[in-house]
């Protein structure tokens, strides 16, 4: 009888081995990754290496060359340094925190997160603000397009990102790309113009949409509410001429259905 049990006990213990032989490594990975996403851990994914301080300064906030939502050109001045994230949030540092991937194109893990909303990210940075020392935010629009230009008078903060195959339907990628993929701007910035933004992913900002007035404003942060949310930059799926620093589209909070929309952090 003792024999007998410890036969089975044997043959349990084989079939669990077998089992777990047929489990591909990503994905025993992953679940190693996953299950380590403790508080410290999660928080870790959104390092200080991948923020840049951006310094105070005045810029021409919109363009006289796009359509009426870019327009008045106004002076913006913004008082106070900001910590803004290099890329756009990966999947992977999503899936640390959320414990889910919501993106159309799955298995790249330093793709930008895709498919989310602005209540998703949201949820995102109250669940990660609660795990770490460190607390964050979406950036303003007006900080948005301040990094985006990173100095320049045009649309493009980065000239040759076009040309130096930006993620857009006039350089089709197909599907988005892993972030930092193409050269950073003269701030540091990486896929402002060229990836996730004019050209990878549309980015949620802070603001309400909302005209602005051709008035000097400073350290704007958008109306006081609204019906919809601003995001910036452009998308792998549209072309140049409505992919750049100015460029401006708006969504409904609650709105995942769109999938070509991500999101960059400021660190406070």
């Amino acid at each position: 009888m003792q024999t007998k049990t410890r036969a089975v006990s044997r043959s349990k213990h084989s079939h669990r081995e077998h089992a777990l032989a047929r489990v591909p490594r990503l994905a025993i990975g992953l679940l190693i990754a996953l299950s380590l996403a403790a508080p410290g851990v999660a928080a870790a994914q959104v390092a200080d290496a991948e923020f840049v301080v951006i310094r105070p300064g005045s810029f021409p906030m919109g363009s006289t060359l796009g359509d009426d939502h870019q327009r008045p050109v106004r002076t913006v001045t913004l008082t106070r340094s900001f910590s803004l994230q290099k890329t756009e949030v990966t999947q992977a540092q999503w899936l640390a925190v959320m414990d889910t991937n919501p993106s159309v194109r799955q298995n790249c893990l330093k793709c930008p997160v895709d498919h989310v909303s602005y209540d998703d990210v949201q949820r995102f940075i109250a669940r990660l603000n609660a795990r770490s020392a460190a607390k964050y935010r979406l950036p303003t629009e007006a900080e948005w397009e301040y990094a985006a230009r990173a100095g320049a008078g045009g649309a493009f903060g980065n000239p040759g990102a076009m040309t130096q195959g930006g993620f857009i339907a006039d350089y089709p990628a197909g599907a988005t790309q892993p972030v930092g993929s193409l050269p950073a701007n003269a701030w540091g910035v990486h896929d402002m113009e060229g990836n996730a933004n004019v050209g990878n992913i549309w980015e949620w900002v802070g603001d309400w949409y909302g005209p602005w007035a051709a008035t000097p404003a400073t350290d704007p942060v958008g109306p006081a509410s609204g019906e919809v949310r601003v995001l910036r930059g452009g998308a792998f799926q549209v072309s140049a001429a409505f992919s750049g620093a100015t460029c401006r589209l708006a969504l409904t909070p609650s709105n995942s259905c769109v999938a070509r929309t991500s999101f960059r952090l400021v660190r406070i």
